[in-house]
């Protein structure tokens, strides 16, 4: 039985490409790297982690290539395949998963929270450029520092009585 089941973060964008099929149609194959954390045992050791090459085919590679990102956690099922080459004359050994299933690993729900929060700094990072776009200047400043300080209250209430309600705005008087 040729089985393996991981879970491990993207460590970079999955890269999809196109080849002719049997049908003449074009097949997609995506391809993609992960890394599986391994569980130390010592106290003091930096945590260490496998990395391994996934290829999935079909509507499970359109799916990793539109739904896949860098740091993602998935879990995948498949085989290990060998994937052995000649280069210059010397032989090079490595593997290869075979993705058969593929999922989410993260939940919804700390996805949105990532949003959320991407939003909310933007949010934040607008209404501070919109607080300082409506400062005053320090000449506009004195200006009503120097009103207020003269007792003359006539320019200050000129400045508000487009905003002042008349008696027939006001209820129940």
């Amino acid at each position: 039985m040729n089985k393996v089941t991981l879970c491990g973060r993207l460590v970079a964008d999955p890269e999809t490409r196109y080849s002719p099929g049997p049908n003449g149609e074009n097949k997609a194959y995506t391809r993609y790297r992960i890394a599986v954390p391994r569980k130390h045992k010592k106290q003091n050791e930096n945590p260490q982690s496998d990395f391994f090459s996934c290829v999935c085919f079909g509507t499970l590679a359109e799916f990793a290539a539109k739904y896949f990102r860098k740091g993602g956690r998935v879990l995948i099922a498949g085989r290990i395949e060998n994937d052995n080459y000649v280069k210059d004359g010397q032989t090079i050994y490595g593997t290869k998963i075979i993705v058969e299933e593929q999922e989410f690993a993260d939940s919804r729900r700390s996805e949105h929270e990532n949003i959320q929060s991407q939003e909310n700094i933007t949010q934040n990072n607008t209404a501070q450029n919109i607080a300082v776009q409506n400062q005053q200047t320090p000449a506009e400043n004195n200006s009503v520092n120097n009103t207020a300080n003269t007792g003359n209250t006539d320019d200050y209430q000129r400045q508000f009585e487009d905003f002042m309600p008349t008696d027939i705005e006001i209820p129940f008087q």
